[in-house]
């Protein structure tokens, strides 16, 4: 997996719903960015389930 191609990632409250906007871009590599986002979301779910 070449990472030189990850971009960036935005994660962010919403300012209308009580959700999290997550937003994962990458330079053209779709499973890249698939992978990024998996990985993401595993850690979010991860540090949620730490609080209880």
């Amino acid at each position: 997996m070449d990472v030189s191609c990850f971009k960036a990632y935005d994660l962010r409250m919403s300012n209308t719903e009580p959700v999290v906007c997550l937003n994962v871009e990458s330079r053209g590599d779709i499973s890249l960015m698939e992978a990024k986002t998996e990985e993401l979301l595993t850690e979010m779910k991860r540090l949620n389930s730490s609080k209880d």
